[in-house]
């Protein structure tokens, strides 16, 4: 009888890189490059879709594609456009009636497309909506005048990551009802992150919404301005371990719900994770307001954030360190600083330099920030918040909550740099007038 040998573990080893070497040769050899546009391959983004396979990547030219949607359904797939925004100008039509592109693969990754126009008979229509198992990631995008920005579904596995892009005039009133869109809607997603992005303008719902068990919201604009109707800036109505850090958030005198941060809303006092905020500038122009409002049974820290506005600061269990309050709006005379666990001399500063509307910085010097009544909220020399802040440590989960960035109009970010001898508080450093 002949007795074969058995491959020594190294023999063994070399064959499996060689066939998983050959195995990717053969994936990369499949994946094609499908371009989009006028006297391209494909002339619509909706033709590259019924084409496209696993692992491919849709190229489509600048330009405004009419009343086109599209179902999207491979995997591992890139959709980019090049030479400008692909703007996705739908005009009221939607794939399946639920967006202008619908998104069921997984592994997505849009970039530079804009879409505007979505509306169905439900009230949903959406620029992107997702209903696969992601993850989806969207960059350098638009959405605006959808019924919906973009919305996910309840995928408990997804993982949706949203950088440098716009949303704006996202939602719409239904009449006899309290259903409205929203600018971002995200369903029980795994997680969600949200940076570098400019969310403004919701029609009545909210900038943002999610129901992911974990949330990242990190170095953003997401504001009213002077004219917006938005309800919550964020909302997370059922919680999830939640960090909302560095970002900028104004709540116009036109909203429809004075809350500009709830958490856990719609479960409340149920365990629900944990929320973590840490230099933000939050700014309330409305008469009245709840700067957070947290509705779970764990404590929400705070930690180096501002605060400018009338109303609560935070309803709900919390702990708040090293925070500094001016209770009147913006534009307002003879407000006074509140200051949180700082030296006293901070206050007296404070208090010098806003009295009677503030000294040398006209609307907004109580705070000194440069220019608030167009959203520019970096810190000047005068400020109080100047090296007023502590080491921000980490939320409970272990996610340090030091600032490593700060956003940058438009859509864009920049590393964020501790110049004095203690971190600022807020959304910015001070670094120079």
């Amino acid at each position: 009888m002949t007795l074969l040998r058995r491959p020594a573990p190294a023999t063994v080893a070399a064959a499996v890189i060689v066939a998983g070497a050959c195995l990717l040769s053969a994936a990369d050899a499949l994946a094609r490059v499908l371009e989009v546009g006028p006297g391209r391959q494909y002339e619509r983004p909706s033709d590259a879709a019924r084409d496209v396979r696993d692992g491919d990547e849709v190229v489509i030219a600048a330009g405004v594609y009419e009343g086109d949607v599209a179902v999207w359904r491979a995997n591992d797939l890139t959709i980019r456009s090049t030479g400008g925004l692909a703007h996705m100008k739908s005009n009221g039509a939607t794939a399946r009636g639920k967006a202008v592109w619908l998104v069921t693969g997984g592994d997505v990754t849009i970039s530079g497309i804009q879409f505007s126009g979505a509306e169905s008979a439900d009230k949903n229509g959406a620029g992107i909506r997702l209903e696969g198992a992601g993850p989806l990631t969207v960059r350098d995008s638009v959405f605006h005048d959808n019924q919906m920005g973009i919305l996910s579904g309840n995928e408990g596995t997804a993982r949706i990551v949203i950088e440098n892009s716009e949303f704006y005039r996202n939602g719409e009133t239904v009449s006899g009802s309290y259903r409205v869109g929203h600018n971002i809607y995200i369903g029980r997603a795994a997680s969600f992150e949200l940076r570098f992005s400019s969310v403004h303008h919701a029609v009545r719902g909210h900038n943002v919404k999610s129901r992911a068990a974990r949330n990242v919201i990190a170095y953003n604009e997401i504001a009213d301005m002077i004219d917006g109707t938005s309800s919550y800036l964020i909302d997370l109505p059922e919680g999830g371990d939640s960090v909302v850090i560095g970002n900028v958030l104004q709540q116009g005198p036109g909203t429809d719900n004075y809350t500009l941060v709830s958490f856990g809303a719609e479960k409340k006092n149920q365990p629900l994770g944990t929320l973590s905020m840490a230099h933000n500038t939050l700014i309330n122009q409305n008469g009245d307001g709840i700067f957070v409002a947290n509705h779970g049974t764990e404590p929400a820290l705070l930690v180096n954030n501002l605060y400018q506005g009338p109303g609560t600061l935070v309803q709900g269990p919390h702990r708040q360190e090293a925070f500094l309050h001016v209770p009147a709006r913006i534009g307002e005379k003879g407000a006074v600083a509140t200051v949180m666990e700082k030296p006293s001399q901070i206050l007296s500063v404070a208090k010098s330099m806003i009295a009677d509307g503030g000294s040398g910085g006209g609307a907004g010097a109580s705070l000194g920030f440069r220019d608030p009544l167009q959203l520019d909220f970096h810190l000047t020399a005068r400020s109080p918040a100047v090296d007023a802040g502590r080491d921000a440590g980490s939320a409970p989960d272990g996610t340090s909550l030091t600032p490593t960035h700060v956003y940058v109009h438009p859509l864009a970010g920049a590393p964020r740099r501790q110049t004095g001898t203690a971190p600022d508080l807020g959304a910015y450093e001070y670094e120079g007038d």
